[in-house]
């Protein structure tokens, strides 16, 4: 059964126009070897990297939107782990119909067509109240209640020492002596 898969990967910037581009054909030449049809690719150039990787500040970044068997997809990781040009890689998978709808609108940008932006709009409209449902400030975890509640007893027990201080301060001195 094939699937829906999207592979970005980064490449050391140090490679020429022609190692690079030997690199990406390589990739593109393990897929379709394991049955996987490439649909649209996206080239989106050197880019700086949120942390240095093997010295590197900098990377090729590239993403190629495919249709594969799941087997396609082990071949493809272990490829890009014995590739020593490869920095980084990830390989998504899009399983229902919304992921799926979203795939095939990246798919038409990558490949130049108008996509109708409402669509676009509305998905990220979506993924942001998900992400706000999962994240609501109104529920307090367990470790906010526990830090609450010590907090209560050390506000109460020195309120009761401050009250024994004083009923000792105000107790007549023939009483102390006694």
């Amino acid at each position: 059964m094939t699937r829906k898969y999207e592979t970005m990967f980064i490449l050391n910037p140090s490679l020429t126009d022609e190692e690079q581009t030997a690199q990406v054909e390589a990739i593109r030449a393990v897929l379709t070897k394991h049955q996987a049809v490439i649909k649209a690719e996206h080239k989106m150039g050197v880019k700086n990297l949120a942390y240095a990787i093997n010295k590197f500040d900098r990377g090729y970044y590239h993403v190629i939107y495919f249709e594969a068997p799941t087997a396609a997809i082990n071949f493809l990781e272990k490829f890009y782990k014995v590739t020593e040009s490869v920095f980084r890689f990830i390989v998504v998978k899009y399983e229902n119909k919304s992921e799926v709808k979203a795939w095939e609108t990246m798919v038409k940008k990558a490949l130049g067509e108008k996509v109708e932006e409402k669509m676009i709009k509305t998905r990220e409209r979506n993924n942001y109240k998900k992400i706000g449902d999962r994240n609501t400030n109104n529920r307090s975890t367990p470790s906010q209640t526990d830090e609450a509640k010590d907090d209560s007893k050390t506000t109460a027990s020195s309120e009761d020492n401050s009250k024994a201080s004083q009923e000792a301060d105000t107790t007549p001195d023939s009483d102390k002596n006694d």
